[in-house]
């Protein structure tokens, strides 16, 4: 049986947002065109994220524990991670400084805290 696919947990625990929107939202400090100049708006427009989370949500029970994050979060953080050659910590901080990045994990408005 698959266990919880997010190994960051350190990383998972401090992203406190949920979303799996594939547009840019008017209060994300993005211009229009940002959508093919940056590589991780990009990149966030290229997986089909909607997809995977139906299935990637059924290996969580909705009435124990903490929420499991977004298959987008989830799978956004490591692909972060992987990319920036970053600790769990060390993910953190980007995530929180980069309104690309934000962008690319799928949250509706940038935010500079969780």
């Amino acid at each position: 049986m698959l266990q919880n696919p997010c190994t960051c947990t350190a990383l998972c625990t401090v992203l406190c947002h949920r979303a799996n929107s594939r547009s840019i939202n008017s209060s994300f400090p993005l211009r229009e065109n940002s959508r093919f100049e940056n590589r991780w708006v990009y990149l966030g427009l290229l997986i089909p994220w909607d997809e995977f989370e139906s299935e990637y949500a059924e290996h969580f029970s909705p009435t124990q524990g903490a929420p499991a994050k977004t298959f987008r979060v989830a799978l956004g953080a490591l692909i972060i991670k992987e990319r920036l050659g970053t600790s769990d910590e060390e993910t953190v901080e980007p995530i929180r400084e980069n309104p690309y990045l934000q962008y690319f994990l799928g949250f509706f408005e940038y935010t500079d805290s969780c």
